[in-house]
């Protein structure tokens, strides 16, 4: 992997690792760390200001993003129903995608 400083504090210090097929990254402080896919796909149009969500065709979608290899969903509460549909897409997963595949996606909520 690639290694790059991205910020040096008094108090802490992040370091970006870069997956060697380059679509996954590893951001790290201390001993603490994250891998997520390079594209995060944000769930904000399920706040529903853009129109109704249709549940199973939403997480249709996201299954079809992770198969594809984007397998980081950014969600908030006030993204309507974000959360609830990630925990529907897992759930899925879970039931449907080998153990291995699993691993890669994560769901970052705020």
């Amino acid at each position: 992997m690639e290694q790059q400083r991205l910020g040096d504090t008094s108090m802490c210090v992040y370091v970006l690792l870069l997956t060697e097929d380059k679509q996954r990254i590893v951001v790290k402080n201390g001993k603490d760390a994250l891998d997520i896919c390079r594209v995060v796909n944000g769930m904000w149009q399920t706040s529903g200001g853009w129109g109704r969500i249709e549940r199973d065709g939403a997480v249709d979608a996201m299954l079809r993003y992770a198969d594809s290899g984007l397998t980081t969903f950014d969600m908030a509460d006030i993204y309507g129903p974000a959360e609830d549909l990630y925990g529907i897409f897992i759930n899925r997963v879970r039931h449907g995608r080998p153990p291995e595949f699993l691993e890669k996606v994560r769901g970052l909520t705020k």
